[in-house]
């Protein structure tokens, strides 16, 4: 599998070669081997890493409150239906919501640094809040029936039952919401216009019409996503998911 992956990569190089030979004008499609000059320069400066971390850490504040908040509700909603009918409709709104609204509106109330993480944790939200609250309806039935037979406190029970059952679906919440939330953070970014972070640096980069800035930037939250997916993989064990 990864082997075949790795020839559609070199594919899809070769293709973009090709279509910058073509085109031959590196305003439009950059050249490969200068934008592979231009990551190797990247390495070089140190304000690069400043600006992925930036980044990094609203994303990981964004996710850090989606976490504290979405697990407990996901828990409670799955234990009571009338919680889970509360619920409903917050989450259904949080979902529709589109992200462009949640930038602007957050950008007026709570300013530029802000809004970029409120916006990571409300789209990540009702990702963890539906796989957490899913998890605790599938409990499996037989287990249920123990616990209707022999009833323990229900703090027990959500330590040793639920939490346990909820660890493979928090799993897959964060290995979709991973992609997604670098996705909006740094779109974010870009429109917010954040003192630093990618998205102002693709959005520099846009008004200069520097394309090999924006292909470079690009590629980096390409392998940045393939970084996080390997590390999600790697504990996949700590979360009890089935190979």
């Amino acid at each position: 599998m990864k082997k075949r992956g790795l020839i559609t990569t070199v594919l899809l190089v070769i293709v973009w070669y090709a279509l910058a030979l073509l085109v031959n004008n590196n305003y439009l499609v950059p050249n490969p081997l200068v934008v592979m000059k231009q990551l190797s320069l990247d390495l070089t400066n140190t304000g690069f890493y400043q600006i992925i971390l930036a980044s990094l850490i609203r994303l990981f504040i964004g996710v850090v409150i989606s976490l504290l908040l979405a697990i407990p509700l996901g828990l409670f909603a799955g234990l009571s239906k009338k919680v889970a009918d509360y619920l409903a409709p917050i989450n259904a709104i949080v979902k529709a919501v589109p992200s462009m609204s949640y930038i602007i509106i957050l950008l007026i109330w709570c300013g530029a640094e802000y809004s970029v993480i409120l916006v990571s944790f409300l789209i990540l939200f009702p990702i963890v809040y539906t796989n957490v609250y899913t998890g605790v309806l599938q409990l499996d039935r037989n287990l249920q029936d123990v616990m209707k037979v022999y009833p323990a406190p229900l703090l027990s029970r959500i330590t040793k039952v639920y939490i346990p059952q909820i660890l493979p679906f928090l799993w897959s919440s964060l290995k979709v919401g991973s992609g997604l939330g670098i996705r909006v953070c740094i779109m974010a970014e870009a429109m917010t216009q954040v003192k630093v972070g990618v998205g102002k640096q693709i959005y520099y980069a846009k008004n200069m019409l520097d394309m090999t800035t924006i292909f470079s930037w690009t590629i980096w939250m390409i392998l940045l996503s393939i970084l996080i997916d390997v590390i999600l993989e790697k504990t996949k064990h700590l979360f009890n998911v089935n190979e």
